[in-house]
């Protein structure tokens, strides 16, 4: 009996720990994209107030997607007593700009008991973005919102916190993003050379003023010699 007692006593010791990883990891969302937490893949937990927005950070390579499940831990009459409608839940771009104006990359939950939002969002394109506007399709840093819809009789909504978990994981294999070639720099056009004739008629420019020098200095010796 003593062996078998130790024996469970081991099992659950080492157990534990892998149900504690298991476990949603508390986490706090940013109440806007500037301060929105950048996160891992894997399981967190947090809570929203009637009409929040919080907002999470993924970091996504080329041809990497997020896959996230969620749902609110309370029971559907709390729920609705707080006035809220649903959760909803969408995916925004680098550029912050939502990833689509479809419904396929956002979706909504309510509470346990029923069934688990799951949505997944775009991969993001290896291939250069020559648009000015939109949202960015590339890889970076992608964002996870998520909003408590309001429609209780109250104004403001009363601060009644919604606990709620998710389970976000990565997949798809990254992509390498291709690197530009680099443009060569021009080859550098060599001056032309001076023309043949230039040193030549330079020299002759050059004997002439030292001729004309030397006659006007014989000329003047001449003339003072007539003088009486």
């Amino acid at each position: 009996m003593r062996l078998l007692a130790v024996t469970l006593v081991a099992l659950l010791a080492l157990a534990a720990p892998a149900a504690a990883d298991n476990d949603p990891r508390p986490v706090v969302g940013g109440g806007s994209f500037n301060a929105a937490p950048i996160l891992p893949q894997g399981r967190y937990r947090d809570s929203l107030l009637p009409s929040e927005y919080l907002y999470y950070a993924f970091e996504l390579e080329a041809g990497q997607r997020l896959r996230v499940t969620a749902n609110a831990d309370m029971d559907l009459d709390r729920f609705q007593r707080s006035g809220l409608v649903f959760i909803a839940a969408s995916f925004h771009s680098p550029t912050r700009s939502p990833v689509s104006s479809s419904g396929e990359n956002s979706g909504t939950f309510r509470v346990e008991g029923e069934e688990d939002m799951d949505i997944t969002g775009p991969a993001p394109v290896a291939e250069a973005d020559a648009e000015t506007d939109g949202p960015w399709p590339g890889p970076g840093v992608y964002y996870l919102s998520f909003h408590a819809v309001y429609a209780g009789p109250d104004e403001p909504p009363p601060r009644f916190e919604v606990p709620f978990h998710f389970d976000v994981e990565v997949v798809g294999e990254a992509v390498a993003t291709p690197t530009p070639s680099p443009t060569p720099s021009p080859t550098p056009t060599p001056a032309p050379p001076p023309p043949p004739e230039a040193a030549p008629t330079a020299q002759l420019a050059a004997g002439a003023g030292v001729g004309g020098l030397l006659l006007g200095v014989i000329a003047g010796i001449a003339a003072r010699r007539r003088r009486p």
